[in-house]
């Protein structure tokens, strides 16, 4: 601040009442508006915003905030707008995140079975096309088995090449028509 600036500044605060109106603001706003008034209050606010919960495959699961950034999606699809946005599922049907056809067999659709996706999220997968890969995101997979495939957990009945249990990639169950 010049010196011209901070002379203003002192007289305006020399006014009868002046005081008392920057404590009546300060007051009404609260300690913290007041520091997001102030130049270096925005940039404690901007340090503070949370950051999007990450699981153990690196990415977001279903239903969590991704502010608008589908490649953080486990599904990658973040679906609102983007203060608001959540990671969504896709090619749910009637499969439940609880659903698991690697623990017993839940059948979906006209030949699916159900799989929980890395995101938390259930998923009608084709039956039979399991393909044990160490994938972590549903784009993963998609090189595999095209637009809708999905990553899968299947720690018991898949070992990827590598040697690793976990993970698999599977298409999605044809649609009933």
């Amino acid at each position: 601040m010049d010196a011209a600036r901070f002379d203003a500044l002192t007289r305006r605060l020399t006014i009868p009442g002046a005081r008392r109106r920057i404590l009546h603001v300060m007051g009404s706003l609260g300690l913290a508006g007041v520091t997001r008034l102030l130049p270096w209050g925005e940039a404690e606010a901007k340090k503070k915003r949370k950051k999007p919960k990450i699981n153990q495959f690196g990415c977001i699961d279903v239903g969590r905030k991704c502010y608008g950034k589908s490649a953080q999606c486990c599904s990658g699809v973040c679906e609102g707008k983007k203060k608001k946005s959540k990671c969504v599922a896709h090619d749910v049907r009637n499969c439940t995140p609880d659903d698991s056809s690697c623990a017993v067999s839940v059948p979906c659709g006209s030949n699916g079975e159900c799989y929980q996706t890395t995101g938390k999220a259930g998923f009608c997968a084709e039956q039979g096309t399991c393909f044990c890969d160490a994938c972590k995101k549903d784009k993963d997979c998609e090189a595999d088995f095209g637009p809708g495939a999905a990553c899968i957990v299947c720690s018991s009945d898949c070992i990827n090449v590598n040697g690793s249990k976990g993970t698999a990639c599977v298409p999605a169950a044809p649609i009933q028509i």
